[in-house]
């Protein structure tokens, strides 16, 4: 199969689903456990608009950015959003086994979701509205693996620093968010990663990595001293002249927020 075919195939079950219609998503047993978020997705809303600003494949997975806008007719997370028009990114990791799903990784953007709703949330973007640059040619394997090496590295540094990130500005797209960084350290000193998945086409780089950490302080809002929590993230990190110039991330905010003993 090949990757505009698994394109083409990945947007049909995405509008299908958006559409309401999750049968065809039945018959690829990677998507079954999705249904339940994505029919949440759809919940409660009007004015709906689907549209897919990235895609990109390796090997047996396919990337796909899902960009989604609507108007709220229910509060979210505890906030007031009757009326209120919003538009956010899904990141979805699809991995094929001929011409079947066999496993999906997904997650929203559910910090611009916050931050469009008056909630302070520090990092994240005020809305989805990033311009995904597609690769412009095929890059060979090698290119790959190097994209992935300096990805993980960047971040395990990060990770292992002290609080300094001056190391952090040779690459655009961390240095903008080195104040972020500084914060989660000082709220989360203790924190350990790793990287069960990571994907590439030499220029772009999507992953996935797994958190354990406790805090220090308050988080969203409430004191969290001690507290401990386990997480996922999925990232996309564009990599050009060995410089990490763009830079996204998704984290399983619910999941987070649960832990914390906040309604989610």
């Amino acid at each position: 199969m090949s990757d505009e075919a698994k394109k083409q195939l990945i947007r049909y079950l995405l509008e299908e689903a958006f559409a309401g219609n999750f049968a065809p998503l039945e018959e690829h047993r990677g998507l079954r456990e999705s249904i339940p978020m994505l029919r949440h997705l759809n919940e409660n809303s009007s004015d709906r608009a689907l549209s897919f600003p990235f895609q990109f494949g390796a090997n047996d997975w396919m990337v796909t950015v899902a960009r989604r806008s609507y108007t709220s007719n229910s509060p979210i997370f505890g906030f007031d959003a009757s009326q209120q028009q919003v538009t956010y990114d899904v990141l979805h990791f699809h991995q094929f086994a001929q011409e079947e799903i066999i496993l999906e990784y997904l997650q929203a953007d559910i910090m611009s979701v916050m931050h469009q709703l008056g909630f302070d949330m520090p990092g994240a973007p005020s809305a989805s509205n990033t311009i995904y640059t597609p690769s412009s040619y095929e890059l060979p394997d090698a290119e790959s693996e190097k994209a992935i090496e300096l990805v993980r590295t960047t971040l395990e540094a990060i990770v292992q620093s002290e609080g300094s990130f001056d190391f952090l500005k040779d690459h655009p797209a961390y240095e903008v968010i080195i104040p972020d960084l500084e914060m989660r350290k000082a709220m989360s000193p203790d924190a350990e990663v790793t990287f069960p998945l990571m994907i590439s086409d030499g220029e772009w780089v999507a992953f996935r990595s797994y958190w354990k950490q406790s805090f220090i302080g308050e988080v969203f809002g409430i004191q969290a001293d001690g507290k401990y929590i386990e997480f996922e993230v999925l990232h996309l990190d564009r990599v050009v002249n060995g410089k990490i110039v763009e830079h996204r991330e998704f984290p399983d905010l619910p999941s987070m927020m649960r832990q914390l003993g906040m309604p989610a």
